[in-house]
C-alpha cells in the first residue's frame, strides 16, 4: 500500500499527496486511486491518478472525508492506505467583476464587464446586471452567464445606475463599481409596410405588416386617412392589428390613402398610395 497519506482540501476539492509503493509485486504499478467518503452521508468519490499528488473534485463545500489511496497493477489493486481526515471549506462569493461599461438605447442598457478573476473556491453560475433609476428610485435586473448583459423595458430619457454582480454556491458577490448612463428618448415608429389593398364601391381595406421599429414605446395603433382627388375632404380609421378598413366612401371616386403606426410620442410618418379606385 501506498503511505505517508497526507490531504489537503478546498471547498470542492481534495487533493492527496503519498509516498508510493515500495514494493510493486512483480508487476509494474499502472496508477494509483484516491477514495474520499462524505462521513455524514457515507457517499464515496475516487479520483486516479499515475503518481503522487492525486486531486479528487465536485466535492460538498463544509463536509469532512476520510480518504485513503491504493496502488493498481496487472493483478489488481493494493490495501489501502491509512486513513486520513479533511474538511473541506465551505464555497464563498466570488469577487465582484471590474471595468464596467454600459451603452444605452431608449429603452435599454447593455453592460459589458469584465468576469470575476476569483470564483471563491466554486464555479460562477452567472451575473446579475441591477440597474435603478435615479429619479424613481426604482430597480430592474437582468441575468447572463457572460458579458456583455442586455436590460430593457426601461424608461426613454431617464439616467439609471447600473451595477454588476456574480453568483455562485457562496451566494452572490459585492457589486462592481457603479456606472451611470441616460437611456435616449423614445421617438415616433417607423411607418407600417402596406402588403395589399381591395376596394368596392364605399370601402378600402389594407393589409399589412407591422414596422420593425416601435420607436422605443409600444405601438398603441394604427390610422388609416384617405382624401378623395376631388374634394380634398379626409375619412380616418384606427385600428390595432392588420387589416383596417375605411367605409363611407364615394362610389368611384379615386382616393390617395395614408397608413401610419401610433405609440406614445405620436404617428409614424407614411408613403402616399395614389390612385387607389373604388369600385362604381
Amino acid at each position: 500500500a501506498p503511505t505517508n497519506l497526507s490531504l489537503t482540501a478546498t471547498n470542492v476539492s481534495i487533493t492527496a499527496s503519498f509516498t508510493k509503493s515500495s514494493n510493486n509485486g512483480g508487476s509494474a504499478i499502472t496508477g494509483y486511486q484516491l477514495t474520499c467518503t462524505n462521513t455524514s452521508s457515507t457517499l464515496s468519490s475516487s479520483a486516479t491518478g499515475t503518481t503522487s499528488p492525486i486531486t479528487l473534485g465536485d466535492l460538498t463545500g463544509g463536509a469532512t472525508y476520510s480518504c485513503a489511496v491504493q496502488a493498481q497493477n496487472a493483478v489488481g489493486s493494493s490495501l489501502s492506505s491509512a486513513a486520513s481526515s479533511v474538511t473541506t471549506l465551505p464555497a464563498v462569493a466570488a469577487d465582484a467583476p471590474t471595468n464596467l461599461s454600459l451603452t444605452a438605447t431608449n429603452v435599454s442598457i447593455t453592460a459589458s464587464f469584465t468576469a470575476s478573476s476569483n470564483n471563491g473556491g466554486s464555479p460562477i453560475t452567472g451575473y446579475k446586471l441591477t440597474c435603478t433609476n435615479t429619479s424613481s428610485t426604482l430597480s430592474s435586473a437582468a441575468t447572463g452567464t457572460t458579458s456583455p448583459i442586455k436590460l430593457s423595458g426601461l424608461t426613454g430619457g431617464a439616467t439609471y445606475s447600473c451595477a454588476v454582480q456574480a453568483q455562485n454556491a457562496g451566494g452572490s458577490s459585492l457589486s462592481s463599481a457603479a456606472s451611470s448612463v441616460t437611456t435616449l428618448p423614445a421617438t415616433v415608429p417607423d411607418e407600417p409596410t402596406v402588403l395589399s389593398y381591395t376596394t368596392t364601391t364605399t370601402q378600402i381595406n389594407f393589409v399589412f405588416k407591422a414596422p420593425s421599429n416601435n420607436g422605443g414605446a409600444t405601438i398603441t395603433g394604427y390610422r388609416l386617412t384617405c382624401t378623395p382627388t376631388s374634394s380634398k375632404v379626409s375619412t380616418s380609421v384606427t385600428g390595432t392589428t392588420s387589416p383596417i378598413t375605411l367605409g363611407g366612401l364615394v362610389a368611384g371616386a379615386t382616393y390617395t390613402c395614408y397608413l401610419q403606426a401610433q405609440n406614445s410620442v405620436g404617428f409614424s410618418s407614411s408613403q402616399a398610395i395614389n390612385s387607389i379606385h373604388l369600385l362604381p
